[in-house]
């Protein structure tokens, strides 16, 4: 009898379930009273899911991450009203963690382990090392979906317009694709991410923008092994990858925080008549080197040639006997400047060496097929 009294006390604050005789599933409201005063000693001990509605405070945050809740391995906050998770607040805590409906931002060095997204992705700070949660989009989610790749797991708005988060994968694979579609690259979206620096980002021709600090706070990371798969060669050289924007038109870049930049280690590859915008554009222009990405488009067969144009060589001259009847033909400069584009239709040119940029020459032949060649001349 004097247990049934007691359990009924309780109810209006807590409920739980029963599992292998432990109260292993606590729920609590946080309101008037802190979280402190509302679990006993045993269930502080004893509880290894603690499900949560109402508002956190300071206090209720450092009272979770203070070492009572030894079992602790599932918050969910789904039902809370919380709309900010302060910088710290379950540092140290590793945990399956379901977000508010409601959240908006989660501060510095927040939490570790797995995070259910239930509502809107929020903007988020930095993580230590190599702490940063795994993201994901809950299955009842309204607003986003879960999009899955040998390479990555990432987080997508529904409509697969905007993107608010990649998961890594070390895979065999030397590309890590944002997919084509993509219009919106999220503030925050890699923030914090261990970047592989073998691996090749690319950015899809259809975006449009990055939000702030989404390429921000970047830990390089040395990977082992050869890997084979791509359709882009790495570009920065041995054991470094580089990131491959696809866009004719640079994308608007927004904030770039004071951690490590994802340019500031990788080269930056764009097409060859757009090099110009990119080194003008703020955000792209902090990149090691801009460079033409037809230089990686090894394994490209839609658009890439199969033929190749012989190329003689003399004293003065250079002659190309082209695979197909050309489109055009258009020069750049090593820096990507334009120096001659033109319509015509040829299966043969000859070029004066005199009248070549140093220190070489870049041409991009179109052919009536619809493929393309690109082919360096020096001097």
């Amino acid at each position: 009898m004097r247990k049934l009294f007691y359990l009924l006390c309780l109810i209006p604050c807590l409920s739980w379930a029963q599992a292998e005789g432990v109260n292993s599933h606590v729920t609590v409201h946080v309101g008037e009273n802190r979280l402190a005063d509302l679990l006993t000693e045993e269930q502080q001990k004893g509880v290894s899911r603690l499900t949560i509605t109402g508002t956190l405070e300071q206090a209720d945050y450092d009272f979770l991450r203070g070492g009572t809740l030894e079992k602790l391995d599932t918050l969910d906050l789904q039902d809370a009203y919380i709309d900010t998770i302060p910088a710290g607040a379950l540092d140290g805590m590793e945990l399956y963690l379901r977000l508010p409906k409601n959240i908006e931002y989660i501060g510095d060095y927040s939490f570790s382990g797995e995070c259910e997204v239930t509502g809107k992705f929020p903007f988020r700070g930095v993580y230590k090392g190599d702490v940063k949660p795994y993201f994901f989009a809950g299955k009842n989610n309204p607003e986003l979906i879960n999009i899955e790749s040998d390479a990555c797991s990432s987080v997508y708005s529904k409509d697969g317009e905007i993107l608010y988060n990649i998961n890594y994968y070390y895979t065999d694979s030397e590309n890590l694709h944002i997919q084509d579609g993509t219009k919106i690259i999220h503030g925050a979206a890699l923030r914090g991410d261990g970047f592989p620096l073998p691996y090749n980002l690319v950015l899809p021709e259809s975006l449009d923008s990055i939000g702030d600090y989404a390429f921000s706070d970047i830990i390089p990371i040395i990977a082992t092994g050869f890997s084979t798969k791509r359709d882009y060669s790495p570009g920065g050289g041995y054991n470094r990858g580089s990131v491959i924007c696809e866009a004719k038109e640079p994308p608007a870049f927004g904030e770039i925080g004071k951690g490590e930049f994802l340019g500031s280690f990788s080269n930056l590859y764009v097409p060859i008549e757009s090099i110009g915008k990119y080194k003008e554009a703020r955000g792209w222009n902090l990149f090691q080197e801009i460079s033409g990405l037809e230089y990686l488009a090894d394994g490209i067969a839609s658009t890439k040639s199969s033929q190749k144009t012989l190329v003689t060589d003399s004293p003065e001259y250079y002659i190309l006997k082209f695979p197909l009847e050309t489109k055009s033909i258009s020069i750049y400069d090593a820096q990507g400047r334009t120096l001659s584009n033109r319509s015509i239709q040829k299966t043969e040119l000859t070029l004066a060496k005199e009248g070549l940029p140093r220190p070489y020459a870049i041409i991009r032949v179109c052919y009536t097929n619809g493929t393309h060649e690109t082919i360096k001349l020096k001097p």
